[in-house]
């Protein structure tokens, strides 16, 4: 694992104005897969909450051919850097629209969700009891913007104790029929590019965040960033997971903080600490020690 900081100087002075002003006027904005689920599970790559639909046995049998095909077919453009981000707005819509209408003649179904979340633990990175459980003693809002499956994301949360009532989720959040069967998404799709908080205004978080006007920012792609867009902020510290070195210029770019190969979220609670530093929270000691972290 490696920590490298994009520009020392710009690091500190937002650290110091962070702490300046308190958790008080701090939300936290963070991506869900690869950010705060690990890279890898049970052996092999887990790129996203799709592959465990894609690489399990949920659907019909020529789901996953289908679905592999689309990943074979956008995985490229989506991390291309040459291609514009207009254009790839554009594609990445095309399959999420797409894998959407093949997942619905697959099958998909409320109890399906139910199975996958059933069937699966361990996603998540070392760490992330400890993160979660800063913010919500703290009373920090924490919005998990996602392009995944927002049902899925709700529900390992909750299977892992979670979800506290500080925590929002906006992703791509099923319809299901008086049968329980997938007939699209609630709301407009939410890919890996067109994240913003535009999409906050009618939310819960958006009350939130008025008053606070400091933002702790995570995420793993290059559209993430993207996420604070549309709302004035003060200050915007914004730290990246990537998992492919060759990436590191474009990620020192967008990324205040870009930790290569980094399976645990120790990192991101070292910098809770800081920022918190100035105001102990004895609640939040003991709750740590009750489980060992």
């Amino acid at each position: 694992m490696g920590v490298v900081i994009s520009d020392e100087k710009v690091f500190q002075e937002k650290i110091a104005g962070l702490r300046r002003a308190g958790s008080d006027q701090l939300h936290v904005i963070t991506d869900f897969d690869l950010t705060l689920t690990k890279s890898e599970y049970q052996g092999r790559k887990l790129p996203s909450l799709f592959a465990l639909i894609r690489e399990g046995t949920y659907l019909t049998p020529d789901y996953p051919r289908k679905a592999f095909a689309l990943y074979d077919e956008y995985r490229p453009v989506e991390t291309d850097e040459t291609i514009s981000l207009e254009e790839k707005m554009r594609r990445m819509h095309e399959w999420w629209s797409r894998h959407l209408d093949i997942m619905i003649k697959s099958g998909m179904s409320r109890q399906v969700v139910y199975r996958i979340v059933h069937d699966h633990d361990g996603l998540f990175k070392d760490g992330a009891a400890a993160f979660f459980d800063r913010l919500h003693q703290r009373k920090v809002p924490l919005l998990i913007f996602s392009s995944g499956l927002g049902d899925l994301i709700k529900g390992f949360l909750a299977k892992a104790g979670l979800l506290y009532d500080n925590v929002d989720v906006i992703a791509n959040f099923y319809s299901f029929n008086e049968q329980g069967q997938v007939t699209g998404y609630q709301s407009k799709i939410v890919h890996s590019y067109n994240k913003s908080e535009v999409q906050l205004v009618a939310t819960r978080h958006h009350e939130m965040m008025r008053q606070r006007q400091n933002v702790l920012l995570l995420g793993d792609s290059l559209g993430d960033p993207g996420m604070v867009e549309g709302v004035a902020h003060a200050i915007v510290l914004k730290i990246g997971y990537l998992h492919d070195e060759r990436n590191l210029d474009a990620y020192k770019r967008l990324y205040d903080v870009v930790l290569v190969n980094d399976e645990s979220l120790a990192y991101v609670n070292d910098v809770l600490d800081t920022l918190f530093a100035h105001s102990a929270d004895p609640e939040r000691g003991e709750k740590r020690s009750q489980q060992g972290e």
